[in-house]
């Protein structure tokens, strides 16, 4: 029990931004988890993703991000079954820590990880949209747009159909496959998806928000490469 309201501590201090709390609840959890089951249960897997997350996302310390998930790996990979569901997240997540600290090769490794995991049972697919959308992210970073086009296009494409066409997490989406359209000599397509992640936004009431910004930067840029200095205005 007391593990429990621990480990649920932790992540509603992350949630708030006091990522010093959270990190002692989390610690606490993970003791108490450990006196009482094990180093090999599921449960204290549970604990090592949390904290990995909280120094992948909020902390922003990859290194040790990467220590902890792959603790976690450790224990589900033992215990578990190729297609469960609880080894999804850490393999997402180092696929993003490892893109993070730029090791391309092995980021893929793990994201085409997760996205096996997700394929593995149909009731997984909602969490198909984060798997292309990470591969998109990944493929970008050294340039290889086609491929990045290519899981963009995927992710928004099953992200429509669990959310619908103006859900929350398009915003981003449409930005990141703007971004790759238009480093890859394809302004119209680029232009369509920043405009498209604007009118998002503004449904979900993000008028001043940062990538309303960035999206406002990456057509201002389409315009002065095609001589429409005025437009970006």
């Amino acid at each position: 029990l007391f593990g429990d309201v621990y480990f649920s501590s932790g992540l509603y201090y992350d949630r708030v931004g006091d990522a010093q709390q959270s990190l002692d609840n989390l610690q606490r959890s993970l003791k108490v988890r450990l006196n009482q089951v094990g180093e090999k249960d599921p449960s204290v897997a549970e604990v090592y993703s949390a904290i990995g997350e909280l120094y992948l996302y909020t902390i922003l310390d990859f290194r040790t991000a990467k220590t902890w998930f792959e603790k976690s790996i450790s224990v589900l990979e033992h215990v578990g079954r190729e297609d469960d569901l609880a080894l999804y997240f850490p393999y997402f997540c180092l696929g993003e820590v490892h893109r993070r600290i730029g090791d391309h090769e092995t980021a893929l490794a793990y994201a085409f990880k997760a996205l096996s995991v997700v394929r593995s049972r149909p009731e997984f697919n909602r969490y198909y949209d984060r798997c292309y959308s990470l591969l998109g992210d990944i493929y970008y970073a050294p340039a290889d747009f086609e491929k990045a086009i290519e899981n963009y296009d995927a992710g928004i494409l099953q992200s429509i159909r669990t959310e619908g066409p103006a859900g929350y997490y398009l915003i981003r989406k449409y930005t990141n496959l703007g971004a790759a359209l238009s480093e890859s000599g394809q302004p119209e397509r680029a232009m369509s998806c920043f405009r498209k992640s604007l009118l998002i936004s503004t449904k979900h009431h993000l008028p001043h928000s940062e990538l309303k910004a960035e999206n406002y930067l990456h057509l201002g840029r389409i315009f002065q490469r095609n001589g429409g200095r005025d437009s970006a205005e």
